[in-house]
Protein backbone atom coordinates (compact mmCIF):
# COMPACT_ATOMS: atom_id res chain seq x y z
CA UNK A 1 0.00 0.00 0.00
CA UNK A 2 1.16 3.25 -0.79
CA UNK A 3 2.14 5.86 1.40
CA UNK A 4 -0.88 8.35 0.28
CA UNK A 5 -3.29 5.52 0.69
CA UNK A 6 -2.80 5.71 4.13
CA UNK A 7 -3.39 9.17 4.29
CA UNK A 8 -6.78 8.82 3.05
CA UNK A 9 -9.86 9.61 4.85
CA UNK A 10 -11.45 5.89 5.62
CA UNK A 11 -14.36 6.77 3.42
CA UNK A 12 -12.35 7.76 0.44
CA UNK A 13 -9.72 4.58 1.17
CA UNK A 14 -13.09 2.53 0.64
CA UNK A 15 -14.02 3.82 -2.70
CA UNK A 16 -10.24 4.63 -3.77
CA UNK A 17 -10.26 1.36 -5.75
CA UNK A 18 -12.77 2.42 -8.28
CA UNK A 19 -9.67 3.92 -9.57
CA UNK A 20 -7.89 1.02 -10.84
CA UNK A 21 -10.72 -0.81 -11.66
CA UNK A 22 -12.04 1.78 -13.97
CA UNK A 23 -8.57 2.48 -15.81
CA UNK A 24 -8.24 -1.63 -16.29
CA UNK A 25 -11.71 -1.80 -17.60
CA UNK A 26 -10.84 1.65 -19.93
CA UNK A 27 -7.82 -0.35 -21.45
CA UNK A 28 -9.97 -3.27 -22.24
CA UNK A 29 -12.35 -0.87 -24.19
CA UNK A 30 -9.67 0.53 -26.49
CA UNK A 31 -10.29 -2.78 -28.85
CA UNK A 32 -13.89 -1.11 -29.68
CA UNK A 33 -13.83 2.34 -28.57
CA UNK A 34 -11.82 5.44 -29.47
CA UNK A 35 -9.61 7.67 -26.66
CA UNK A 36 -12.08 10.80 -26.39
CA UNK A 37 -15.23 8.16 -25.84
CA UNK A 38 -12.80 6.23 -23.14
CA UNK A 39 -11.61 9.18 -21.58
CA UNK A 40 -15.06 10.52 -21.39
CA UNK A 41 -16.10 6.78 -19.50
CA UNK A 42 -12.98 6.76 -16.83
CA UNK A 43 -13.77 10.87 -15.66
CA UNK A 44 -17.44 9.95 -15.30
CA UNK A 45 -17.16 6.61 -13.57
CA UNK A 46 -14.81 7.98 -11.54
CA UNK A 47 -16.08 11.89 -10.82
CA UNK A 48 -19.55 10.26 -9.81
CA UNK A 49 -18.14 8.03 -6.88
CA UNK A 50 -18.55 10.87 -3.76
CA UNK A 51 -15.02 12.25 -2.92
CA UNK A 52 -13.28 11.64 -6.20
CA UNK A 53 -12.06 13.84 -8.67
CA UNK A 54 -10.31 13.01 -11.89
CA UNK A 55 -7.25 15.87 -12.40
CA UNK A 56 -6.37 14.53 -15.64
CA UNK A 57 -5.98 10.58 -17.66
CA UNK A 58 -4.60 10.35 -20.83
CA UNK A 59 -3.52 7.63 -22.83
CA UNK A 60 0.37 7.88 -23.82
CA UNK A 61 3.64 5.91 -25.01
CA UNK A 62 5.92 4.67 -22.55
CA UNK A 63 9.33 5.93 -24.38
CA UNK A 64 8.40 9.63 -25.64
CA UNK A 65 5.27 9.76 -23.18
CA UNK A 66 3.72 11.40 -26.73
CA UNK A 67 -0.25 11.45 -25.78
CA UNK A 68 -2.27 9.70 -28.19
CA UNK A 69 -5.59 11.60 -29.21
CA UNK A 70 -7.15 8.73 -31.45
CA UNK A 71 -6.70 4.70 -31.59
CA UNK A 72 -5.23 5.99 -34.91
CA UNK A 73 -2.30 7.59 -33.51
CA UNK A 74 -1.05 4.59 -31.69
CA UNK A 75 1.78 2.94 -33.51
CA UNK A 76 3.00 -0.71 -33.46
CA UNK A 77 5.76 -1.88 -31.15
CA UNK A 78 5.11 0.62 -28.94
CA UNK A 79 3.59 0.07 -25.48
CA UNK A 80 1.04 2.50 -24.35
CA UNK A 81 -0.03 3.07 -20.72
CA UNK A 82 -3.38 5.21 -19.17
CA UNK A 83 -1.76 7.48 -16.72
CA UNK A 84 -4.47 9.01 -14.43
CA UNK A 85 -4.05 11.40 -11.18
CA UNK A 86 -7.29 11.92 -9.26
CA UNK A 87 -7.70 13.92 -5.96
CA UNK A 88 -9.45 11.92 -3.42
CA UNK A 89 -10.60 14.02 -0.30
CA UNK A 90 -7.45 15.84 0.37
CA UNK A 91 -4.81 13.29 -1.18
CA UNK A 92 -3.53 13.27 -4.73
CA UNK A 93 -3.72 9.53 -6.14
CA UNK A 94 -1.64 8.74 -9.30
CA UNK A 95 -2.08 5.41 -11.23
CA UNK A 96 -1.65 3.48 -14.44
CA UNK A 97 -2.14 0.83 -16.83
CA UNK A 98 -0.64 -0.68 -20.16
CA UNK A 99 -3.45 -0.28 -23.02
CA UNK A 100 -2.74 -3.33 -25.43
CA UNK A 101 -2.50 -2.40 -28.92
CA UNK A 102 -5.79 -2.25 -31.25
Amino acid sequence: MSSRNRLLEPGIRKVAPVIFKTISEAAQMIREKDIPEIKKYVADNINKTGGLEVEYFEIADNIQLMTAGSRKEMKKGKKYYGCIAVKAGKIRLIDNVEFPLV
